[in-house]
This record gives structure tokens, sequence and C-alpha cells, in this order.
């Protein structure tokens, strides 16, 4: 097994914007790591969720379920610590933020 450290930990995580629950969520029990050292591409259709996981990431929005850790970080608890902990270059200026 390969004994890389985490540099990127998402268990279980689930983003709802509406409390309907008929309405689709935008992230479903979404889990992966990414290595230390390793560069992760997303990839998807529009409005399949990678502005939302990517805003999870970086603090600036709060998932309905699961955890997110940043180098060890738990980003939900600490978001500004792992905030400085990540590089994030959106690929078009008009990105919503």
């Amino acid at each position: 097994m390969d004994e890389h450290p985490i540099a990127v930990s998402v268990q279980n995580l689930s983003k709802k914007y509406s409390s309907d629950p008929k309405a689709p969520d935008s992230l479903k029990d979404l889990s992966f790591e990414i290595p230390l050292g390793k560069v992760c591409v997303l990839l998807g259709p529009n409005g399949s969720g990678k502005t939302t996981l990517l805003k999870i990431l970086a603090g600036l929005l709060k998932p309905t379920t699961g955890t997110v850790f940043v180098n060890g970080i738990d980003a939900l608890k600490a978001p500004r610590e792992a905030r400085g902990k990540i590089g994030w270059m959106p690929a078009e200026e008009r990105s919503g933020f």
C-alpha cells in the first residue's frame, strides 16, 4: 500500500441548497483523498457541483453533511487555517466570487 500523506480528505460530503426534500443535491455523499504533492483536476458538466466543492474546500460554503480535512486541518472547524493551505485559480475572471 502507498503510504503518502494526505493533502485533502473529503468524506461523505453533501450539499443541498434547499430545505425542500424534492430539491436535488448539489453534492451527494462525495468521498475522495488527494495525496500530498499530487495534482487534482475537476471535470464535469455545468451544475455538477465543481464550484460548490471548491467553495466548501476553501471554507466559503458550509456543507449539509460530511467532513473536509486539508493537511490534517478540519476545514469546517478552522476554515481560515485550512484556507491558508489551499491554492485556487479559477479559469475565468467571472467565476462568481
